[in-house]
């Protein structure tokens, strides 16, 4: 099952909440999180 972009954008909204990223902090590369959620990248 492959994640749409809503979904994906639904996790990282929540994990930024629960503190897994700080303030100020960068994300991961879009590659990455595009592995980790089985979705493809542009």
């Amino acid at each position: 099952m492959t994640t749409g972009y809503r979904e994906l954008a639904a996790i990282l909204r929540a994990a930024i909440l629960r503190g897994e990223y700080a303030e100020g902090a960068t994300l991961p590369k879009q590659e990455e999180i595009a592995t980790l959620h089985g979705v493809r990248g542009r």
